[in-house]
């Protein structure tokens, strides 16, 4: 309800994917993962291997990220999940 609450707010305005405003609570869980080691600052292989899934997925999920972020570069999507707070506050060896 509050992403349709925030769609009508921005006026029915649509970002990238469709989205409206690229909002990110349209965000999946995998992709909120993907977002997690990112910040960690691994590197595609080491994403796909820690998820348990292929380069090439990695890499389209970043896509996906990038474009409800609206960001160009996996720093910029870093940064941009921080202002939203869309990170884990937990470090994930404790």
């Amino acid at each position: 309800l509050n992403f349709l609450s925030d769609c009508l707010a921005l006026g029915g305005e649509r970002g990238p994917e469709g989205l409206c405003g690229g909002h990110a609570d349209a965000l999946t869980p995998r992709e909120r993962e993907i977002l997690q080691e990112l910040a960690l600052g691994q590197s595609n292989k080491q994403i796909a291997k820690a998820l348990d899934m292929t380069d090439n997925t990695v890499k389209f999920h970043l896509k996906n990220i990038f474009a409800k972020l609206q960001v160009t570069r996996r720093t910029q999507a870093v940064i941009e999940a921080g202002k939203r707070n869309i990170l884990s506050r937990s470090h994930p060896n404790g």
